[in-house]
């Protein structure tokens, strides 16, 4: 087994709140109190790019199989849909029940081919 070699990355002005992974794992995603969640390279920790919207602490992310999306919940009651590549939002889902909690979790689709195998046969 390899020798672990811890990565560091520096820029985020505030906490981290989550780090994952994509599949390949080529590439990291973190978020924290900054607001603002970030995509970094995981061989050197170089930071390929940021995803600027949220007005509040990124709580939770993930990105879906092919890491084309990344999907974030933050304490400004919204959940935001991005493309990886450019950092476009390309959705926002708002949560407006009164009093609401902030989003503390957010999870990506499986792939096409694992939904449809997951599901029952129709009788």
């Amino acid at each position: 087994m390899g020798k672990i070699r811890p990565i560091m990355v520096k820029g985020h002005e505030r906490a981290l709140t989550m780090i994952k992974y994509n599949r390949e794992g080529d590439l990291l995603f973190s978020c924290s109190k900054d607001h603002v969640p970030s995509c970094w390279y995981s061989e050197n920790g170089e930071r390929v790019g940021t995803y600027h919207g949220h007005c509040g602490t990124v709580w939770c992310l993930d990105v879906n199989f092919d890491t084309t999306r990344l999907l974030t919940g933050s304490a400004d009651n919204c959940c935001k849909l991005w493309d990886v590549k450019t950092g476009e939002c390309l959705h926002t889902w708002k949560h407006t029940v009164h009093a609401a909690e902030p989003a503390r979790a957010a999870s990506a689709l499986p792939p096409p081919r694992a939904r449809a195998a997951a599901a029952p046969p129709r009788r």
